[in-house]
């Protein structure tokens, strides 16, 4: 049986909470954020396409995970952040989701395949320096 939207959600957020040391993560969108932080989330557009899985069987799901580190002015967070957007590292992100693509057994394959809009974001009212990641997991 294909894993649903959230069990998706929960062991992306997991796997990145296990090996990305200082980041924190959360599976759903939080009230209030303490960065650095991994917000994982559903994509707002192309989340999944039906006509794959009545053809096919499987779903592919497109997630981004928000990178949200400090403030925008902060030197320490920008570096901070290209650590977490490496493609390689002990605090990289894309590192981490493909030392298990299968995020533990929940699904056949996730991979990250962008990274985009690196620069200012806003949660909550707040202005942050953060990044977000697509992944695309079946």
């Amino acid at each position: 049986m294909a894993p649903t939207l959230t069990e998706i959600r929960d062991a992306l957020a997991q796997q990145i909470d296990n090996l990305v040391p200082g980041l924190r993560t959360a599976s759903t969108v939080p009230g209030t954020i303490n960065p650095p932080v991994a917000i994982v989330t559903p994509n707002q557009s192309g989340l999944i396409n039906y006509q794959e899985i009545m053809s096919s069987g499987l779903a592919t799901w497109t997630m981004r995970v928000y990178i949200i580190v400090g403030a925008v002015s902060d030197r320490n967070a920008q570096t901070t952040l290209d650590g977490f957007l490496s493609p390689e590292g002990e605090s990289s992100v894309p590192s981490a989701i493909a030392s298990d693509p299968t995020l533990g057994g929940v699904v056949e394959y996730a991979v990250c395949t962008s990274a985009q809009k690196y620069g200012e974001l806003q949660y909550a009212g707040v202005s942050y320096l953060g990044c977000e990641i697509s992944v695309e997991a079946s």
